[in-house]
């Protein structure tokens, strides 16, 4: 049976990627304290002695304030969970596995700007290009973009 990572074990995202495809492959899908995909060190160690055929890079967070009124710290979480996780674990998984499927969530936000998800649509259109380059370089990269989802994140904004 096929392993299938997918990252943000804890999202909604994650959960319906899971159900959907439960009974088709050998799923892990890791919660943040298992793995947190903006540290390098945490991707290494999990990807340590693991292997797998498939990779759904779900983890996300949305961070809702305009630019003035933004908190960094917050700001730049979205680039480090959305787009630098993305990075890590792709990179991580072609290392062990260069015949590895990459399908990476980005979102109709990589595509326009909206005034309080600046970090949220500058993340997912990075998602968008690395995953382009990731093409252009002969890996197997879908990158999927849905529009609204209802999910916790959402909720919040």
């Amino acid at each position: 049976m096929k392993k299938l990572l997918i990252t943000g074990g804890r999202g909604d995202i994650a959960k319906g990627v899971f159900n959907v495809l439960s009974n088709l492959y050998a799923i892990e899908i890791p919660d943040r304290k298992e793995l947190d995909v903006s540290c390098a060190d945490s991707v290494e160690k999990y990807f340590r002695d693991k292997k797998f055929d498939i990779i759904v890079n779900a983890a996300g967070t949305l961070y809702s304030s305009s630019i003035i009124d933004s908190e960094p710290d917050l700001w730049i979480r979205d680039i480090n969970v959305n787009l630098v996780g993305t990075y890590l674990v792709s990179r991580a998984a072609i290392r062990r596995n260069e015949k590895a499927r990459i399908v990476n969530i980005a979102s109709t936000a990589a595509f326009n700007s909206y005034s309080d998800w600046t970090s949220y649509c500058a993340s997912k259109a990075g998602v968008l290009k690395v995953s382009m380059g990731m093409v252009k370089d002969g890996y197997d990269v879908i990158v999927m973009c849905p529009g609204a989802i209802d999910t916790k994140n959402t909720e919040r904004s």
